[in-house]
């Protein structure tokens, strides 16, 4: 190779170690052996909820909360929201800056702001500790707890001694200055040791330790500390402390006196201010600076993440690792940055690739692993993790590399964009394009997009408009232009040899090809075979001899015996592209689409395929995404290969954020369940204070109640679940998915306990959860004693009422009495009824018109009281009218039963309104959900209905079908709910008018069958 651009990629062979320590590991930590820049990154700015962009302290609560110090108060987050507290909504924080966050051993938050002194939160009650209660100085920089239990402070002016916490009158605090033996009285950081000692950092004298009642000078200014100020300490074990300065990084062996700096350590640690440092769980180093960004001590060597790599900001003023070992950074104007790990490693421009945007990834006899990108040529990684460039310098033909293919000889050979075809062996390159001269040269496209050479000696060349080619023995090719092979015009996306020989050519819409491995004629497949469509993006054989044909547009097609069948998103297949499919050791298939990639049983796809006209669940398919360390959802296919299956078992597929894999015998699993807890709960729209002991007596009149909770889990906060049972209302768990509130409405008097659970993104649960228990107290008209007084009154008027009709009319006018009673009591039974009808639809026995725009008015304003999303779909039975005049109304009239019975099926939440609003069109009212959210409803509702297979002779389909309109808001004061209906019912006419059988969301394109486009 000559002059090849070389960058060191540190991660393959450090990984291969990971995986084997991985699993007994508690909850899964950043791996060391993949580089800062393959974290997945995050960031929290002001627009997210942070009310400031500076995050100056961290710490996780016992609860779970990461609470968060800023510049305008404090935050505390449960991995989707902030709650902010300040000195307007709190009285006790009296400064809005926090500069230091401490939990003590008792689960007390104690808030360490500058000017205000020190705030405290015990048991959901702030208290105050400023200057008038013994503080030197309201500027608190520093917190930390001795290893008595008492709480340090410290001030600009000295440091404080706390002890004895137990309400203002049980507080003892002492007050520690330049008299009782501190070299300054301004502090600027502290810290633990091991042995419990207390270490003290200060501005300019040094730092000092605490132990046995007094101070001694450990290691004053001029005693080799690089720096003046001591700006953070950290206990680093048999190590002694680590210890940033205002002058750089020192560890510190305290037995022996001794500082060990590191200006010319490898990887280069700056002399820059050292503001926080961090340990991981696993002996990793992190260090936010002032300047120079965030940096990772490993192994020896210093490795940097700053704003060039990608980081928000270069100032890092706080650091923290969570229970889930993820890795947060508080900087100066860049909001808070949290570092995840995910299933998938990044291969980027970040980690040394030479271009972005990857379309093809082979793997040669060596180990060595090739990917070719849009416009950086061929990049070449080494078993060893070294990376280095091939391009147009090195004889590369042309930057965009689409085909890669190893030859029985060890020759590459690569299918370029623009270039034609290149051979390369031996450091040197041969080009083959359209029209250079060569003899025997017949190519006439320069776009190679396939490559593979058969097992008779043929190497078979695809390409984009050119058709297909073979090249013989002595480099001489010739198109193929025999019978039933593809056109010459054609594109070639892939070229496939089965294990019998037969040849197998896919091509961009003119459907599949085989020539059988004697050598006999092409024979092409398209629709009219039963494929699904005729853009053929890959091939994958498994071990039973099934060809697994993957297309653009039409799912998967299994071809077996000659005969294909289908399996899409009907059948519940995460996408109908198909870019790259890898089968891994479990026989999961794995499959890469401009979704991002996801893993689905191949057994699971055989019963499907196996199934003919018998109904099963839908497909099982488990997606992954940025959450999982993917940079882009976008993966790339329709090149050769699309995607590798090494031989260490990792998958590799290329994206347009470079390339990713994945190791599916070792996928980290998160183990920690999330700490569940029950946040608030509104009665009748306004709050009420949680009891210590969960206890709550309502009063009567309480109707609607609003139970706010959640679980915070930081990894994936968006996959957090949740299961949700009232005890004394519900007797089964009810799912509530990533829904963190419930309602409930008129409900009677009594007791009731409101248990929730949660599990986090890897589906682990926990069981024991949070609850609560509430009593409703009962009206006067609901207690016993009304009613037997009520009964008592009764009972004399009657005796008083008979006695004087006796004495005055005797016998008859008995009879009538009674009479008159008897039909007083069927009015009675008959208004009762009147009224439960009144809002019920007779026919489905779902809600009417009535009951939906009396519930809509309801969730109206609750909505906006709460700033809560509200959805409406609307839905309606396509071609009714033409079923009634086929079949009769009786059998309408089932069909709208079953309809209704399927759409109400499709919601689970307490709360949810299905209602029939009039005819053959349904209304559906979902609380507190945003437009995406009732995009899958509406789609479930829509499948459900096509699943009943109603057979109908008339229409645009062959089953009844339903289409659904779906509109979200906001409620706002300025608009009534009728502007949300209106437009619910625009989009079912929008969705109707685009073909029936489908969805309109928000304003949307109508989307097909099965198919959900992201709300704008």
């Amino acid at each position: 190779m000559r002059n090849g651009r070389v960058a060191a990629v540190r991660f393959l062979a450090a990984l291969a170690a990971l995986a084997a320590s991985r699993p007994a590991m508690p909850a899964f930590a950043l791996p060391p052996g993949k580089a800062i820049t393959q974290y997945r990154r995050d960031v929290w700015l002001p627009r997210d909820g942070l009310p400031q962009s500076s995050v100056d302290a961290m710490v996780q609560t016992r609860d779970g909360y990461l609470w968060l110090g800023t510049q305008e108060g404090l935050a505390r987050f449960d991995g989707i929201r902030f709650v902010v507290f300040d000195k307007k909504s709190v009285p006790e924080i009296r400064h809005n800056r926090i500069m230091s966050l401490l939990e003590d051993r008792t689960g007390a938050l104690w808030i360490g702001t500058e000017g205000g002194g020190v705030a405290r939160l015990k048991e959901g009650v702030f208290s105050v500790l400023g200057i008038r209660d013994g503080l030197p100085d309201g500027i608190v920089t520093a917190l930390a707890e001795g290893s008595d239990g008492a709480v340090w402070i410290g001030t600009s002016r000295g440091l404080v001694r706390v002890t004895e916490i137990a309400g203002k009158a049980g507080r003892t605090m002492r007050v520690f200055t330049t008299a009782e033996g501190l070299p300054s009285s301004a502090i600027r950081s502290l810290g633990r040791g091991a042995d419990g000692t207390l270490w003290v950092g200060t501005i300019d004298g040094g730092l000092m330790r605490y132990r046995d009642g007094s101070f001694t000078s450990a290691f004053p200014t001029g005693s080799g500390l690089p720096g003046k100020s001591i700006d953070s300490i950290l206990d680093a074990g048999a190590r002694g402390l680590w210890v940033g300065t205002d002058r750089g990084l020192a560890l510190v062996d305290v037995p022996h006196g001794r500082v060990t700096t590191f200006e010319n350590a490898p990887g280069e640690m700056p002399r820059s201010p050292v503001r926080s440092l961090c340990m991981d769980r696993d002996g990793n180093l992190w260090i936010g600076t002032n300047g120079e960004g965030l940096l990772r001590l490993t192994h020896g060597r210093f490795e940097r993440y700053g704003t060039r790599e990608g980081l928000s900001d270069d100032l890092v003023g706080s650091l923290l690792e969570d229970r889930e070992g993820n890795i947060w950074a508080g900087t100066q104007d860049g909001g808070l940055t949290r570092f995840a790990d995910g299933a998938f490693t990044p291969l980027s421009v970040s980690e040394g690739l030479s271009h972005d945007v990857v379309w093809s990834i082979a793997q040669d006899r060596t180990g060595v692993i090739w990917l070719g990108t849009k416009e950086g040529g061929v990049n070449r990684l080494s078993p060893e993790g070294i990376l280095t460039h091939i391009g147009t310098k090195e004889g590369l033909s042309d930057t965009g590399v689409e085909a890669i293919f190893e030859d029985v000889d060890g020759a590459m050979w690569f299918g370029t964009r623009r270039g034609g075809l290149d051979r390369y062996f031996g450091g040197h390159f041969q080009v083959f394009r359209a029209g250079d001269g060569h003899p025997g040269n017949g190519l006439t496209s320069d776009r190679v997009s396939a490559v593979m050479r058969d097992r008779t000696g043929i190497l078979w060349i695809g390409t984009r408009g050119g058709g297909l080619y073979r090249m013989h023995e002595g480099g001489r090719i010739e198109r193929v232009t025999e019978a039933g092979a593809p056109a010459p015009g054609s594109s070639i996306l892939t070229i496939f040899e089965s294990r019998i020989g037969d040849l197998y050519v896919g091509t961009n819409g003119a459907g599949l090809f085989r020539r059988e491995a004697n050598g006999g004629v092409f024979r092409a497949f398209t629709e009219k075979d039963g494929l699904s469509i005729g853009i053929i993006n890959t091939i994958h054989e498994d071990e039973r001899g099934s060809l697994w044909v993957g297309t653009y547009g039409g799912g998967l097609n299994r071809m077996r015996d000659g005969k294909f069948v289908p399996i899409t998103t009907r059948e519940g297949l995460f996408d109908d592209a198909v870019f790259g499919l890898l089968e891994d050791a479990a026989g999961d298939f794995w499959i890469s689409c401009n979704k991002g990639v996801y893993r689905v049983a191949r057994r699971d796809l055989d019963a499907r395929a196996d199934a003919g006209a018998r109904r099963l669940p839908p497909l099982t398919c488990t997606a992954f995404g940025i959450a999982d360390g993917l940079k882009s959802l976008e993966c790339n296919g329709a090149n050769q290969p699309p995607a590798l299956r090494a031989r260490d078992g990792r998958l590799w597929f290329p994206t347009v954020r470079g390339a990713v894999f994945v190791d599916p015998a070792h996928l980290p699993r998160n183990v920690q369940p999330p700490p569940v807890v029950i946040e608030q709960i509104l009665v009748n729209g306004e709050p009420r204070s949680l009891r210590p002991d969960g206890g709550l007596t309502l009063r009567p009149g309480s109707e609607r109640f609003e139970i706010a909770y959640t679980a915070p889990s930081f990894t994936a906060p968006e996959r957090v679940r949740f299961r949700a049972r009232l005890d004394g209302y519900e007797e089964d768990w009810v799912d509530m998915g990533t829904r963190r509130t419930a309602h409930y409405t008129h409900l009677p008097p009594g007791e009731y306990t409101f248990r929730v659970k949660a599990s986090n993104d890897a589906g682990v649960w926990n069981e024991a959860g949070a609850a609560m228990t509430f009593r409703l107290r009962p009206s006067f008209r609901q207690t016993p004693s009304f009613w037997i007084l009520g009964s008592v009154l009764l009972a004399g008027l009657v005796t008083a009422s008979v006695r004087y009709r006796l004495h005055r009319a005797g016998e008859r006018e008995k009879a009538l009495v009674a009479v008159v009673a008897e039909r007083t009591a069927q009015l009675e039974l008959a208004n009762r009824d009147l009224r439960r009808l009144s809002t019920i639809d007779a026919l489905t026995g779902i809600g009417n018109r009535r009951s939906f725009d009396d519930f809509l008015r309801l969730f109206w304003t609750q909505a906006r009281r709460s700033r809560a999303s509200i959805s409406i779909l609307m839905l309606d039975v396509d071609d009714f009218k033409k079923y009634n005049d086929a079949f009769g109304h009786l059998r309408g009239d089932d069909v709208l039963k079953r309809i209704a019975d399927a759409i109400s099926g499709a919601v689970s939440r307490t709360g949810d309104i299905v209602a029939r609003f009039g005819g053959e069109e349904f209304a559906v009212l979902l609380l507190e959900t945003p437009l995406a959210g009732a995009a899958v409803v509406a789609e479930r509702m829509r499948a459900r209905v096509e699943a009943l297979s109603i057979p109908t002779e008339s229409g645009s389909s062959e089953w009844v079908t339903v289409s659904v309109g779906a509109a979200a808001a906001v409620p706002q004061r300025d608009a009534g709910p009728e502007t949300l209906l209106a437009e619910a019912d625009r989009l079912l006419y929008e969705a109707k008018s685009a073909g029936k059988n489908r969805i309109a969301i928000g304003g949307n394109r109508a989307a097909g069958p099965g198919t959900t486009p992201a709300p704008s």
